[in-house]
Order: structure tokens, then C-alpha cells, then sequence
């Protein structure tokens, strides 16, 4: 006699229902799928599904997947489900219930940026972030500039980190007009488009250094001034003095500096820019201003030479005449 030993289930496990995915939270048109789990054995169940304890279904289902392909306000409710065996009288203990939650309407961002009044200047930081009050989890932030044709992308001068934008070092071409949005899922559910906001980036001042002294002719004795100033600004401006790139100590309000040959002053060069309490807080540096040196040594070496042959000849006269001694 050939004896089989078979399990025998004095009660059966509640089945496990999830959600996919796993959002506290869900909104219109986005899809959900509950699925049905059941640890016990190997048998091949099937499925009742129920929606605020009234069946769904009201014949076992082989899926052990129910998908919602697109919600709204009427799936609302409490989600169980339990499994049965098909032609006997076999149910599973019914599932903890899970709660289906769907707004009435997909939340709109908030865009804002920091600093959140007062111009922008070239060079400066600007961040532009995208907000919602609900915070809902899963959100990938979309940001464009000017057009919806193309979603912005990290570069050289700007990053996205989420829900925010990043003007790293601003450009007069970073001006604009900005907003955001925001998709989760699969497909693709998209949230409305924010406000827009307009972004304006001001050049920044530019600091410019002249030479004062209008002489045409320089002699190793002579001072050189050079003056600092802002153009076209009439405001009062600090200034900070910059020699062969170092930070060149000076009394904060000087506008002149007077160079003269001594300690290689003449090799060095020179940058100013401006600096104020106020906004713009400083300005562009200026472009470098160098004594050509070089210049002067030949201005000097020729007229140096000129006077050594004139003495030569004075004390030689016969090399005048084409002489030579032997």
C-alpha cells in the first residue's frame, strides 16, 4: 500500500494586499494597481476583490492584480481582498484593508526664488524653487525657460537638484521667463505648470582704470597716477586695489594711486574695483593696467648712445675721416 501524507490547513493565512505605488496619496487620471499576495503553499488561487466591504467581482478572478488604469473621486474607499480556491469551498481570512486616497484635482506648484526681492546682477547666485503645500512623494521637477519645447538641464553655469533651479555665476542671457512642473509614474502623470516668473539679470557695474597723467614723454624721475572709477554710476563707491593679482592695501575710499620707479612699481600691474554697502555690492573688476618699461629703458639707452658717439668723435677725429690706427 502506497501511503501519501497530504497538509491539512486548519485555518488559512490572510492574504497580503500592496499597493503599486506606494503613494499615500493618489490624483486623477494616474494609474494604481492592489495586488494580492497569499504565503500559503503552492495551490493556484483565485481572487475576490472588494471596494468598501461590497465584492468588486462577484466570481473568483485568476489575477491576482487589480488595475485602475486611470482614478478619480469614485475609486475613492477601502480596498480588501481574499482568495479562494475554485469548485470547493476553500476562502482565505480577507486582508487588511488598504485606503485608497485620490484628490479631487492635481496640485499646482508654487514657484519662488532666493533672493526673493532686489536685482541680480552678472556673477551673482540666484536659486528658483518649486514647491508644493501638499508635498506629495515621488514628484521629478521639470523647469523651463521661454518655451515648452525642451525641459532645462544641468550646465556649466546652472544646475537642477530636484524641485531646485541653480544660477550658479548669472548671465545677462539667464534673463527670462521661468517656471516648473512636475510628473511621477508610469505613464507619465503630469501635474499643472506654475506661474511664471520673470527673471532679469543686470550687468554689473564695471570698474575702469585710467592713467591721469597726460605727459608724452616720461622720465625714470616721473610719478605715474592712475584713477579708479565706475562707469556711468554716480553713486559713492570703496575701492579695493588689486597688484600682480594680490590684494594691494590702500585706504578703502583712495580713487588714485600714485606709482612711482622705485620697487619695481613700473613692472607690476594694477586692478581696481569698486565696493559700496548698497546693491550692487561690488563691481566688475577692471582691466590691467602695465608701465611699458621697456619702452622707457629705450627711450634712455638711445639717447645714452648717442652721447657716447659724439664724445667718441670728439676725442677721435680721425675715425670721422675713415682713419684707422694700426
Amino acid at each position: 500500500m502506497i501511503k501519501v501524507y497530504l497538509p491539512i490547513f486548519d485555518s488559512l493565512q490572510s492574504p497580503v494586499l500592496t499597493l503599486n505605488p506606494t503613494w499615500r496619496k493618489f490624483y486623477p487620471t494616474e494609474k494604481v494597481t492592489l495586488k494580492c499576495e497569499i504565503q500559503t503553499g503552492q495551490t493556484e488561487w483565485s481572487y475576490l476583490w472588494y471596494r468598501d466591504g461590497a465584492a468588486i467581482n462577484s466570481e473568483l478572478s485568476g489575477e491576482d492584480e487589480y488595475t485602475i488604469p486611470a482614478l478619480d473621486q469614485s475609486h475613492r474607499g477601502r480596498y480588501s481582498c481574499r482568495g479562494g480556491l475554485p469548485g470547493r469551498d476553500v476562502y482565505t481570512e480577507m486582508s487588511k484593508d488598504v485606503t485608497l486616497i485620490v484628490d479631487g484635482e492635481a496640485p499646482k506648484p508654487l514657484l519662488t526664488r532666493d533672493p526673493p526681492s532686489g536685482e541680480i546682477f552678472t556673477g551673482d547666485t540666484v536659486t528658483l524653487s518649486c514647491r508644493f503645500v501638499t508635498n506629495p512623494v515621488g514628484m521629478e521637477y521639470l523647469w523651463f525657460k521661454d518655451t515648452l519645447e525642451e525641459a532645462l538641464t544641468s550646465t556649466d553655469s546652472s544646475s537642477t537638484d530636484g524641485s531646485s533651479y541653480t544660477i550658479h555665476s548669472a548671465a545677462v542671457s539667464h534673463g527670462g521667463e521661468y517656471w516648473c512642473g512636475a510628473r511621477r509614474g508610469k505613464p507619465a502623470f503630469y501635474t499643472p505648470y506654475s506661474d511664471t516668473l520673470q527673471l532679469s539679470i543686470t550687468a554689473r557695474p564695471q570698474a575702469v582704470l585710467t592713467l591721469e597723467t597726460a605727459w608724452t614723454e616720461i622720465f625714470r624721475s616721473d610719478s605715474l597716477t592712475l584713477r579708479c572709477q565706475v562707469e556711468g554710476s554716480s553713486a559713492e563707491w570703496n575701492y579695493t586695489w588689486y597688484r600682480d593679482g594680490q590684494h594691494f592695501p590702500l585706504d578703502p575710499r583712495a580713487d588714485r594711486l600714485t606709482l612711482s620707479s622705485g620697487n619695481n612699481s613700473y613692472s607690476s600691474e594694477y586692478k581696481c574695483r569698486g565696493n559700496r554697502t548698497g546693491q550692487p555690492s561690488y563691481t566688475e573688476i577692471s582691466e590691467g593696467f602695465r608701465a611699458h618699461i621697456g619702452e622707457f629703458h629705450s627711450f634712455f639707452q638711445a639717447i645714452n648712445e648717442m652721447c657716447l658717439t659724439q664724445d667718441h668723435f670728439l676725442h677721435h677725429p680721425s675715425s670721422a675721416r675713415g682713419e684707422h690706427s694700426v
